[in-house]
């Protein structure tokens, strides 16, 4: 859902079609930044639920104990119940990074780095973090999340920037070429906007409704598989943060090569009864 409000950002569109016309040149790296400090809840210890929660349902498959901090936005920072950032506030940023990247397509690499610092922060997802992904063709994008004191870069604190062989996109100002080091030139007078298809809606549900009713899937600014690739790279780069090394994977079979530990991750080893898809 974040992935599909986002991508019907009339900015975003903008800077995208940009990129694609090659504004800045060859786009050959992305990054996604989300610079947004927090404080958590208080730790508190484990409890019996309230009655009024049923807390088998709530939990779902992950095998934790209840704490009342985790009805908050407590279950945000536990791996058990969440992907953490990369899967909250950094989603729609690593979205518009990779959609400013171009292609849809699966890494080849990736690694991440990072922990959970500061004082009085409980639980176990980083919030410092720090992810690339390399492509086949030796482009890449990178993600970065800040859950402390950090300023802002090149005035932005959450979204996406591109930069191309020529100069950047910047979200914080709409994604305006910046042409040259001393950010002076001017795009190449041949370059247009690409069409990306789909239309500018920052309502998701009224242009996925729109998209139905007029039986036009390019309508569609966020397709099913985009949503889905944005879901695979945060699994793969928080598998690399678990383990704490570089991998290398297979976009064709959807395996790491020489990592069985890392393949064990790409899915739940045991899940509670009432919680399996249908076979």
């Amino acid at each position: 859902a974040a992935a599909h409000v986002g991508r019907g950002s009339a900015a975003l569109r903008a800077g995208v079609a940009r990129a694609r016309g090659e504004f800045v040149g060859p786009i050959h790296t992305a990054r996604a930044i989300c610079y947004q400090p927090y404080t958590p809840r208080p730790a508190t210890g484990t409890a019996a639920p309230p009655r009024e929660v049923n807390w088998e349902l709530w939990r779902g498959p992950a095998n934790i104990a209840y704490r009342p901090e985790l009805r908050g936005e407590g279950w945000l920072y536990e791996a058990a119940l969440s992907p953490g950032e990369l899967g909250g506030a950094a989603l729609e940023p690593l979205d518009a990074a990779r959609w400013l990247l171009g292609g849809d397509e699966l890494p080849v690499g990736v690694h991440s780095s990072g922990g959970r610092f500061g004082d009085e922060v409980p639980g176990d997802t980083p919030n410092v973090q720090h992810a690339v992904f390399s492509m086949a063709d030796r482009r890449s994008l990178a993600v970065e999340i800040r859950g402390l004191v950090s300023p802002a870069e090149q005035g932005l604190r959450v979204g996406a920037i591109a930069y191309g062989a020529t100069g950047w996109l910047n979200q914080a100002d709409g994604f305006k070429p910046h042409i040259g080091h001393d950010d002076k030139g001017s795009p190449a007078e041949d370059a247009q906007p690409a069409d990306i298809g789909g239309v500018s809606a920052p309502n998701a549900l009224a242009n996925f409704v729109a998209a139905i009713a007029a039986g036009r899937a390019a309508d569609i600014n966020c397709p099913l598989t985009a949503g889905v690739r944005t879901a695979q790279y945060i699994a793969l780069a928080n598998i690399a943060y678990r383990l704490g090394r570089a991998l290398d994977f297979d976009p064709a079979a959807e395996k790491f090569l020489g990592a069985t530990d890392a393949d064990a991750l790409l899915a739940r080893p045991r899940v509670a009864r009432g919680f399996g898809l249908p076979a």
